[in-house]
């Protein structure tokens, strides 16, 4: 009977100190995974990626057109847009063969099909 308990107390202990241990190495894993992040910066990250990632797209989308028509649109709803918000681009014609598109702090220029980066004409 003594040993049935003292097997049973000891069995406890054991689970005890089991879920502390478990639960230290949650803490200070938890505490250090954010750590030196600022969400804010995090999230500007993400937007500046999307922004890069959109005009990309409608970059390739452009240069289609381009090469299909021999000159860029005159305006985005000429091309296809499948996918894209245009509302969320500047667009700036500085001739048939050149033009800029903006998104948020991101910009493209279009040159006779081919893409380089700036933000002006």
């Amino acid at each position: 009977m003594f040993n049935n308990k003292l097997m049973r107390v000891l069995g406890i202990i054991g689970i005890l100190i089991t879920i502390l241990i478990i639960a230290l190495i949650a803490t200070k894993e938890f505490t250090s995974f954010g750590k030196g992040t600022n969400p804010k910066q995090t999230v500007n990250n993400a937007t500046d990626v999307k922004n890069n990632a959109n005009l990309s797209a409608l970059a390739t989308k452009l240069n289609i057109y381009f090469a299909e028509n021999g000159h860029y649109p005159d305006n985005l709803s000429q091309a296809d847009s499948y996918g894209l918000d245009l509302n969320a681009f500047e667009y700036e014609i500085c001739n048939p063969t050149k033009v800029v598109i903006k998104s948020g702090s991101s910009s493209l220029i279009l040159n006779t099909g081919s893409i380089t980066s700036g933000d002006t004409c």
